[in-house]
């Protein structure tokens, strides 16, 4: 188990949001003072326009069928599957990765010899090759701990 570390589980980008907003309701920055609401003074808060209005409801309906189709193909899904998808979630699961030092090292030296070569010559294009082999190959994946 050299060169291996636990990784705790990842959160998702509407999570991190979440945390975000959290943030800064809790001790984050000063809200500044909600606009007048009084229509004679003219301060009051804007009503969205048509166009806004149609692309909020686009995306809310792009997100709901997105959602849906997810929910059947995840209904389709035998019991093994449905284990599978969800222990080899990073964002559900904590895992450990498993680094190839070697590679990385190969690869860095493949890196600063390119910064060094023409853009547009076949030896930076043979050195890109190495890299994206070396890359694929090293590749291990994930395992999943139970925690």
């Amino acid at each position: 188990m050299k060169s291996a570390k636990v990784f705790a589980r990842e959160l998702s980008e509407e999570e991190k949001a979440e945390q975000a907003a959290a943030a800064n309701v809790k001790g984050g920055a000063k809200q500044p003072p909600a606009p007048a609401k009084d229509p004679k003074k003219g301060g009051g808060p804007e009503e969205p326009s048509k166009e806004e209005l149609e692309r909020l409801e686009r995306e809310k309906k792009e997100k709901e069928e997105k959602e849906r189709k997810l929910k059947e193909e995840w209904d389709m899904l035998d019991e093994e599957t449905k284990f599978h998808r969800t222990a080899e979630d990073i964002y559900k699961q904590p895992c450990v990765k498993f680094v190839n030092q070697y590679a990385h090292k190969k690869i860095e030296q493949l890196q600063a010899q390119l910064g060094t070569l023409q853009a547009d010559s076949e030896e930076y294009k043979d050195v890109q090759h190495q890299i994206s082999e070396l890359q694929t190959r090293t590749y291990t994946g994930h395992i999943i701990s139970e925690k």
